[in-house]
């Protein structure tokens, strides 16, 4: 969600009974929970919670101890007809409807229906975690917005694309070898991608950017920028690319590790496999054209066992029907053209499933591609290969951006930035969004193609007209 609403910690088990502070002392003892620094417990909520001021010369802070009159809106959610009485059994809802009544109290207008939705959301959240009770939120409590429009969880809406905007989530593997193509190929990628969409029509861009992958990096991160996921820009000061680690003489250990890793890929839960699944999860908004650029230093390891191929099937009607467009930046070391010399290879910038399309194609205004040379490409596939071809998407060779002259990188940068565009803005699609909700208390809006019809090219610099 783009909207941080609520927020979980999870704690190991080594700090059992070791931790103080506003979120207590976890070890499943109500009564010291509100120990104060000094190591006796509090007399009140409000000399507990101003006791752990950061800054003393703060002022306490206001903390209202007497109950509040009970709130219609409160009552609604924590009786028996809500539906949160799945969990009544397993979580005294009392503490909860203590705290909506204060809520409640405190605010004024609508916003007293969302003060009280908001405790509804912090007790669905405490049975998912805590109790392993998964309830829904009440109906009234949920809403996404789709364009202008709201909706309310069960709700949905005709939305057709393109409007006039875009959603580009960048996967990045972090490794050294792909440095050199951030840097100087996916950072200036963000600003022509903005240009090649303005001319189409397209002004409100958002790019996302995932990385994985370092030698040292154990999750994936998500980039924020200024507080905020979608505004990459270009240039990210805190991502960096690390060396993969040379293994001359495998120990066993090694070996065990490599086992691991196989397994692990074969599963889903691989780095490359769980950085790309958290960009098939991104909140696309419903009215937004949506692309995923994979940046990947090397192909995807081959397929030992069937899971990855099951996975493949899904992960491509997924995508196709979320309208979700998947593009590889990956390194084709091994790219040629039967027949051809060593150059026509290094001309290539891409190809997808139509056409091969070259450096010369960078000053057409609509790129035409080259269909007969599809047919003579060699190079060695792997399942994010297909996977990208299956989504009508198309896959770049990062080895001849990396050997290009600056001319030739920049005629590269552009091809790259025209075919994605062209892919996204060439095909007019009709979604059918609805509201729904995820662990029971996250609303997404999930849209589904129900039609597709391809658009008739345009020339670069003339704006579709609206209807």
């Amino acid at each position: 969600t783009s909207h941080l609403q609520s927020c979980a910690f999870s704690i190991d088990g080594f700090y059992f009974g070791k931790t103080r502070g506003l979120l207590g002392t976890y070890n499943n003892e109500p009564y010291d929970d509100a120990i104060i620094p000094e190591g006796s417990v509090g007399s009140s909520t409000a000399m507990f919670a101003n006791s752990w001021k950061v800054n003393p010369q703060c002022a306490d802070g206001v903390v209202h101890e007497q109950p509040a009159p009970a709130a219609p809106q409160c009552t609604k959610l924590f009786s028996g007809g809500s539906s949160l009485r799945g969990c009544f059994a397993y979580a005294n809802p009392e503490s909860f409807r203590e705290a909506c009544n204060k809520q409640v109290a405190e605010a004024s207008g609508e916003a007293k229906e969302e003060a009280a939705c908001n405790i509804a959301l912090s007790y669905v959240g405490y049975c998912y975690y805590v109790h392993f009770v998964l309830i829904p939120l009440p109906d009234h409590c949920g809403k996404c917005q789709v364009g202008s429009k709201t909706l309310h969880i069960g709700e949905s809406a005709v939305v057709k694309t393109p409007q006039t905007a875009a959603d580009v989530v960048i996967v990045v593997e972090q490794l050294e070898d792909n440095e050199d193509i951030f840097n100087n190929l996916i950072s200036p990628l963000v600003s022509t991608l903005r240009n090649d969409f303005k001319e189409k029509g397209i002004v409100d861009v958002n790019f996302a950017l995932i990385g994985y992958g370092a030698p040292d990096q154990q999750w994936l991160s998500v980039y924020t920028f200024n507080g905020e996921f979608n505004k990459f820009s270009g240039s990210a000061e805190n991502i960096y690319f690390g060396k993969e680690q040379e293994i001359s003489k495998p120990k066993l250990s090694d070996k065990l590790q490599e086992i691991k890793k196989i397994l692990l890929n074969e599963i889903g839960f691989s780095k490359p496999a769980q950085a790309f699944q958290t960009a098939f999860n991104y909140p696309f908004r419903p009215e937004a054209l949506k692309t995923i650029v994979g940046v990947m230093s090397s192909g995807c390891d081959s397929a030992i066992l069937p899971f990855q191929t099951m996975r493949l099937l899904v992960h491509r009607i997924n995508l196709l029907n979320s309208g979700v467009v998947l593009n590889m930046v990956t390194p084709l070391k091994d790219l040629s053209v039967d027949g051809k010399d060593e150059k026509a290879a290094a001309n290539i910038v891409g190809f997808d499933s139509d056409a091969v399309y070259t450096q010369g194609e960078a000053k057409r205004k609509v790129l035409r591609g080259d269909e007969e040379a599809l047919h003579k490409l060699k190079y060695t596939s792997d399942l994010c290969i297909e996977l990208t071809l299956g989504t009508n998407g198309a896959v770049f060779s990062s080895s001849n951006f990396v050997k290009g002259k600056p001319n030739l990188r920049k005629n590269f940068l552009q091809v790259l930035s025209n075919k994605i565009t062209d892919r996204l803005t060439g095909e007019e699609l009709v979604n059918d969004c609805k509201c729904e909700l995820e662990r029971g208390m996250i609303t997404k809006t999930k849209c589904t193609v129900t039609s597709r019809r391809e658009k008739e090219p345009l020339a670069r610099n003339i704006k579709g007209v609206k209807g």
